[in-house]
């Protein structure tokens, strides 16, 4: 159980990480930019569906 924060953390921080990278390209009308956004989003609900279960 405790080990769950600190997991969250690192993903979270990786993620902003990730979306800040992401962001950026999208702001350039890159298609990699809205795949990655899309890949992150997908990555979060298993994530979270992993939690619940």
């Amino acid at each position: 159980m405790l080990e769950i924060p600190s997991l969250l953390v690192e993903f979270f921080k990786n993620m902003l990480f990730d979306f800040g990278y992401f962001s950026s390209f999208m702001l350039n009308g890159g298609w990699a930019g809205i795949f990655g956004t899309v890949c992150i989003i997908y990555l979060l609900r298993i994530f979270i569906k992993d939690l619940k279960e």
